[in-house]
């Protein structure tokens, strides 16, 4: 399997079935050749092979996407405690109390 030069060094046997499962390959092209040869692992003549190219991709693992933390009033409420919450309406009151006085002050027949 993707060898440049074929020989018996480069070579797996093969007997018995031509089932064969080829595990670890990497995405990308290859080359596999096959040869019937004889008994006394020489090759006939002329040589009985098979050449055969593919390419294998591998399924890539989906990356996991956080989850968005839900954002709502609940959530705000969570960090503001309830003497917070009356501060705040009541300087909202003095602050509108305020700014109505100056805005509208006291009318002139105002007796």
């Amino acid at each position: 399997l993707d060898r440049e030069k074929e020989g018996a060094s480069s070579a797996s046997k093969i007997t018995g079935s031509f089932d064969y499962t080829l595990s670890d390959l990497p995405s990308g092209r290859h080359k596999l050749t096959l040869e019937e040869i004889k008994s006394n692992h020489l090759s006939f003549s002329p040589p009985v092979k098979q050449t055969v190219f593919f390419t294998t991709i591998l399924p890539q693992t989906p990356t996991p996407t956080p989850s968005p933390t839900p954002f709502n009033f609940l959530t705000i409420v969570s960090f503001i405690n309830w003497q917070q919450i009356l501060i705040f309406i009541s300087l909202s009151i003095i602050v509108l109390g305020v700014a109505v006085k100056f805005t509208f002050g006291k009318p002139k027949n105002w007796e």
